[in-house]
């Protein structure tokens, strides 16, 4: 892939070469996950370690846990870690406990409003949220530390060692206190941006996000490389730095592209009766994959979908993403849709055997996102010699090429059409069969990564920043 930078002469000709690179899988390895950067981090740290005697280095997960930085004590899965899992309840008694505690204040007080427009006990509320959220995150850390470091698991990174930060872990307590602590050791820093989405579009965004920006100008500053997942991600990081300024020297660049297969995909489980019976059949089946939330557009799917429904074509629709934030209305829309059992069909919960029989069954993938910052289903559905119809961004253009058929992301009709079309005479002329598409899986996509790492380390101009 191609490495870009602004690369000064000088460089740091002393330091040590990296022997060790330690990926750091916080957030997935407490929070657990299957979609997005979560499948990511899973697959990566799985094939690190021979991807790292490939290469001549060692490669291991690392956390932060509470106090400091631990090897995990067991792989990544997609199930939480109880240590999250007890976060999570301690947070829902705290919210239910305000919430009666609500109910006990004079209507007067909950109606008074201040001068941003929202009520004195929705601010105390959410006052009380964002102080108790990290202390209760430090205090499952807390929890966790003492079983890696009775065991000898704790790590002090230094002078040979490269520090990944593959994982979001931005809103985690503890990760800038690791950077620096990294740094301050002589280890080097490598980021890695997935997206620039809770910038440019924040309100695709969940709250969650609302510390990825600070996140971001920590790993810019600290970092001696970034790696992105595709190059319109690249550019983009690039324009962002370029507007934010600063006296830093110009970090280096590159890209890696992310795998195709699904990794937990056995072929043995059983489909339950139910996916079974929507698979089934021989009217045509459209595919969607993604988390209902906003940013991935589902609504305009539906609407497409219902114009097609309308115009007589005997087409399936099925949705397969789980339950995200700002759902509700979406999520409600489609539980009393008529079509719903008929030509609909909502699974929040498909495994991935499950998911790759949707694909196998599938006559094409739909993918209508406003943003990505890759677009996994598109490569995923492409591999699996499956036609995919992908919204205009540059991501969904870079990775599908001359393979998918694009429409524009604001337009149900342009959407309907091209299906439409589709339906009547196949793939348009200037669109290559998915026949011919070609495309990385996981371990090839971590020899990228790590290559790009190790390339990258020894190219930062000069002498690094001095952390904050």
């Amino acid at each position: 892939m191609t490495t870009e930078g602004s690369l000064q002469a000088g460089g740091d000709a002393a330091r040590e070469p990296v022997s060790r690179v330690w990926i750091e899988c916080t957030r997935s390895y407490f929070r657990g996950g299957n979609t997005g950067i979560q499948r990511v981090v899973r697959n990566v740290v799985r094939e690190s370690s021979a991807a790292g005697l490939r290469r001549g280095v060692t490669c291991e997960p690392l956390v932060w846990a509470g106090f400091g930085a631990v090897r995990p004590r067991r792989a990544l899965r997609v199930q939480p870690h109880w240590v999250s899992e007890l976060r999570d309840l301690g947070l829902a008694v705290i919210g239910r406990a305000v919430s009666t505690l609500g109910r006990w204040v004079p209507v007067w007080i909950r109606n008074l409003r201040l001068a941003g427009g929202r009520g004195r006990l929705a601010r105390l509320q959410a006052w009380c949220g964002a102080q108790l959220r990290p202390i209760l995150h430090r205090s499952a850390g807390i929890a966790a530390f003492p079983l890696e470091f009775l065991r000898g698991r704790s790590i002090d990174l230094g002078p040979g060692d490269l520090l990944l930060l593959l994982d979001s872990s931005w809103g985690i307590a503890g990760v800038e206190r690791l950077v620096r602590r990294a740094r301050a050791r002589g280890a080097r820093i490598g980021l890695v941006v997935h997206d620039l989405i809770p910038i440019d579009q924040p309100e695709l965004c969940s709250f969650a996000t609302r510390s990825f920006a600070t996140w971001l100008e920590m790993g810019l500053e600290s970092a001696d490389f970034v790696v992105s997942v595709s190059d319109a991600t690249r550019v983009r990081l690039l324009q962002h730095m370029a507007e934010k300024g600063g006296g830093s020297p110009a970090v280096p660049t590159g890209v890696f592209r992310l795998g195709a297969e699904l990794d937990l995909a056995a072929g043995q489980a059983a489909t339950r009766p139910g996916v079974a019976k929507a698979l089934a059949g021989d009217a045509p089946l459209y595919l969607t994959v993604g988390t209902l939330e906003p940013r991935k557009n589902h609504a305009l799917v539906l609407e497409a979908f219902e114009a097609l429904w309308a115009g007589g074509n005997d087409l399936r629709l099925v949705i397969a993403g789980r339950a995200g934030w700002g759902s509700e209305a979406l999520r409600e829309r489609l539980r009393l849709h008529p079509e719903k059992g008929r030509r609909l069909f909502v699974f929040e919960d498909l495994s991935d055997d499950e998911l790759a029989l949707a694909y196998e069954r599938a006559r094409a993938v739909v993918c209508a996102s406003f943003a990505e910052g890759f677009g996994l289903p598109v490569v995923e559905a492409l591999a699996r010699r499956v036609p995919v119809f992908a919204s205009d961004i540059p991501s969904h253009m870079e990775v599908g090429g001359k393979h998918g058929i694009y429409f524009p992301r604001h337009s149900a009709e342009a959407l309907r059409a091209a299906i439409e079309g589709f339906e009547a005479t196949g793939l348009p002329i200037d669109v290559q069969p998915p026949e011919t598409f070609v495309w990385p899986d996981w371990w090839e996509s971590t020899i990228e990564l790590l290559d790009q790492a190790l390339r990258l380390a020894v190219a930062r101009p000069g002498p690094r920043p001095p952390a904050r």
